[in-house]
């Protein structure tokens, strides 16, 4: 009986502090038929030399100039030579069984499911991907959970290498944020098997402010432009047009409209209250053409306000709402 190898990618930059927990936590696997594919993307620290000095033969350390994480995944993927591929983030870590237990389910057309530890701020809970166990997961129910932001992480997923190769799969590398959800979406269209462990072995540190989720982004509004798109193709390729799946993408614009004012809030001390206001008008132009109005779904008041919002192009109304739940959010805890 063959033993399955299974390829963990770790893209690495400037990871000095967290790389050897992450490390650490990869090459004690139980499941030991690995290979590490660390690739260093640039790093001005001693991320390099950390890794460098783990004496495990199963390490493969690249090193590459600065081109972001997706870049740096898929040079890693080019260099995995196992049967499934899993991801992992230098500032994060994974339980000790993990692999062995997502192997458990491999299969050359199927991907792995399983839930995500995420820490944030003082709290760390658990991020589950489907909400009635019991159902089946088929392939439209796996991209509808991934747009609607349950399963967007690539990281906790065993995915075949087979599915990856055949269709020449590979990150968005024009996108700095969102490029996993493209490149879930691709994998999920082409798999023909979906398996969910309704268990969580990865753990997510959202509380570092250097991360790509927390950091300001330049014309963030525009490359989530350029996301919606491509998850809008997804979803045509596989013949998924209902009204529901219409609901399902236009809820995930309110979702990134909501990310692109905070993104400004973010900066508002620094740029001054009226350019960050000009910003945001000129944010909710862009997201007003491009959503449509009719298929807008309506869950809780801040939904409702929001869709007030879009509808009637009221940026006052959406950095109101956004900068109201910030402050309720932090008075809470």
């Amino acid at each position: 009986m063959k033993v399955s190898l299974v390829s963990i990618i770790v893209p690495m930059y400037n990871s000095e502090k967290t790389i050897l927990k992450c490390m650490d936590t990869l090459i004690n696997q139980s499941w030991s038929n690995i290979e590490i594919v660390v690739v260093d993307d640039g790093s001005k620290d001693n991320s390099f030399c950390l890794v460098e000095g783990i004496k495990d033969k199963r390490i493969k350390l690249i090193s590459k100039s600065n081109g972001g994480a997706s870049s740096a995944r898929n040079l890693g993927i080019k260099n995995a030579t196992g049967d499934y591929l899993l991801f992992v983030d230098a500032d994060d870590y994974i339980d000790i069984n993990m692999v062995k237990e997502l192997v458990k389910y491999a299969d050359e057309n199927a991907i792995v499911f399983s839930n995500t530890y995420v820490k944030e701020r003082q709290n760390e809970y658990i991020l589950k991907l489907f909400r009635a166990v019991s159902e089946t997961i088929d392939k439209h129910r796996a991209m509808k959970e991934i747009i609607s932001g349950g399963g967007g992480l690539i990281c906790s997923k065993l995915i075949s290498k087979n599915v990856i190769d055949e269709n020449a799969i590979e990150f968005n590398e024009a996108l700095v944020l969102g490029e996993d959800q493209v490149f879930f979406l691709e994998a999920v269209s082409h798999s023909k098997k979906f398996i969910y462990l309704d268990k969580a072995f990865y753990h997510y540190d959202r509380t570092d402010e250097g991360s790509a989720t927390n950091k300001y982004h330049e014309n963030l509004v525009d490359n989530y432009i350029i996301l919606q798109k491509l998850i809008e193709e997804s979803f045509e390729s596989a013949g998924f047009n209902s009204t529901e799946d219409k609901k399902i993408l236009n809820n995930k614009i309110k979702r990134w409209f909501w990310e692109c004012i905070d993104n400004e809030v973010k900066i508002m001390k620094d740029k001054g209250f009226k350019n960050t206001l000009k910003r945001i008008r000129n944010i909710t132009a862009k997201v007003s053409n491009v959503v449509d109005k009719h298929h807008l779904e309506v869950k809780c008041i801040t939904d409702k306000l929001m869709d007030s919002a879009l509808k009637r192009k009221s940026y006052l109304s959406a950095f109101n709402v956004v900068v109201i739940s910030k402050i309720l959010m932090i008075k809470n805890g």
